[in-house]
C-alpha cells in the first residue's frame, strides 16, 4: 500500500470525475471532496477483512478487486463479486457503522480514492451537494440488491 502525494496523483492523472456516485456534483464540490480524501495504490494485498472495522470508504479509480465472503459451512472464501474502476467499496460499513461485511483483495494493481467515514459524513451533512452524493450511494446499493435478487431466483 502506498499513499500518493497530490503531485504523484496529478502526474498519474488520477482524479475523481463526475460519474458514478459522483454524478451531479458540482466541480467545486467534487474538488472539495477529493481534497478531503487521498489516493492509495494497492498491489496483490487485502484492502479489508470481513468482520474487521474499516473506517474508510473507497472508490476504485484503477484496477480490479475481488469481494469475498467466508462460506459458513466450508469455511472457504468465496468470491461474490469483482469490482472495476468507477465502483466503490466500504459503503455498507460507512452507512451502518459496522465492520466490513466482506473481504476485499486486489486482483490487479489498484488505485483507490479513500476517505475516512467521519470526514465523508461531515461533507454529506455540510455540503450543498451532500444529498446528491448520498442519493447516488443509495442508488448503487439498490442496483446491487436488484442484481443479487435476480441471481437468487435463477
Amino acid at each position: 500500500m502506498e499513499v500518493l502525494t497530490s503531485t504523484n496523483a496529478a502526474e498519474r492523472e488520477v482524479q475523481l470525475r463526475e460519474q458514478g456516485i459522483f454524478a451531479g456534483l458540482s466541480e467545486d464540490s467534487l474538488a472539495a471532496l477529493e481534497n478531503r480524501g487521498c489516493y492509495v495504490e494497492f498491489e496483490n494485498e487485502w484492502i479489508a477483512h470481513e468482520n474487521e472495522q474499516m473506517g474508510f470508504f473507497y472508490y476504485l479509480v484503477t484496477g480490479v478487486v475481488d469481494i469475498t465472503k467466508q462460506d459458513v459451512r466450508t469455511k472457504q472464501a468465496r468470491t461474490i463479486a469483482s469490482l472495476v474502476p468507477g465502483q466503490c467499496l466500504g459503503e455498507m460499513s460507512f452507512l451502518l457503522g459496522t465492520p466490513a461485511s466482506a473481504s476485499v483483495r486486489v486482483r490487479e494493481a489498484a488505485t483507490t480514492w479513500s476517505i475516512r467515514h467521519n470526514v465523508l459524513r461531515h461533507f454529506i451533512c455540510t455540503n450543498p451537494d451532500g444529498g446528491i452524493l448520498i442519493s447516488n450511494i443509495a442508488a448503487l446499493l439498490a442496483q446491487r440488491l436488484v442484481q443479487t435478487n435476480e441471481r437468487l431466483v435463477r
